[in-house]
C-alpha cells in the first residue's frame, strides 16, 4: 500500500465507525426515457472516480469503503467451497478476503450498463453470470442469495447443488 493522504486516513475512520461518507451512489442511468426517471434526476452520490485501481490485482470502491478482487474467480464453485476459498486468498498482500453480502455485492451494480450490469473499466472480463453471496436466504438455510450480473437478477440457488462465480472482497463496514 502507498502512503495515505489526510483523505484517505479520514475516509478510513469514517467508514471504520460506520458513517457514511458519500451515500447511495448513482445508478450509472444517464437516458432519460420519460418525463422524471432516474436519468432525468440521476441522483445519488458520483463520488467521482468511484473506483480506484490499486495495481495490485484490487480495487478500491471510493463510494462503499470496500476493497474488492479485481478479477473474478475463473471457475464457479459450490456455495461452501466459495466460503472457503475466498477465505484463504492472498491478493494485494491482504490475507482477509470474505464473500460479499448480498447488499456489498449489489452496491457494484451499474445500471448504466447492460451484459454485464458493472464498470468493465475496473472490473475486466466479468462474465455475465451469477456470483454467489454469502447471505443465506433466512427461513431457507439451505439456499443463498446470488446476483446475476447479466439483467441484473437477484435470486436464491441451491448451496450444495449450484456452482456460481465469487469477487471476493474486504474491509467496510456495510
Amino acid at each position: 500500500m502507498g502512503i495515505l493522504t489526510a483523505y484517505d486516513k479520514f475516509i478510513q475512520v469514517a467508514l471504520k465507525y460506520g458513517l457514511s461518507v458519500f451515500g447511495l451512489p448513482k445508478t450509472g442511468q444517464t437516458t432519460v426515457y420519460t418525463s422524471y426517471d432516474d436519468g432525468y434526476y440521476q441522483k445519488g452520490s458520483s463520488a467521482y472516480p468511484r473506483f480506484i485501481d490499486n495495481g495490485d490485482g484490487t480495487i478500491t470502491d471510493k463510494a462503499t469503503g470496500l476493497m474488492w478482487q479485481k478479477d473474478h474467480w475463473e471457475e464457479q464453485l459450490f456455495w461452501y467451497d466459495a466460503i472457503w476459498d475466498a477465505r484463504v486468498l492472498l491478493v494485494g498482500g491482504y490475507t482477509d478476503w470474505r464473500l460479499p453480502n448480498i447488499k456489498e455485492l449489489m452496491s457494484i451494480v451499474d445500471f448504466g450498463r447492460h451484459a454485464p450490469c458493472i464498470d468493465t473499466d475496473f472490473f475486466p472480463n466479468t462474465p455475465s453470470a451469477r456470483f454467489w453471496s454469502s447471505t443465506t436466504v433466512d427461513g431457507d438455510e439451505p439456499y443463498a442469495w446470488n446476483l446475476e450480473f447479466d439483467n441484473p437478477y437477484v435470486g436464491s440457488a441451491s448451496k450444495e447443488d449450484t456452482k456460481c462465480y465469487i469477487r471476493p472482497v474486504r474491509g467496510g463496514s456495510w
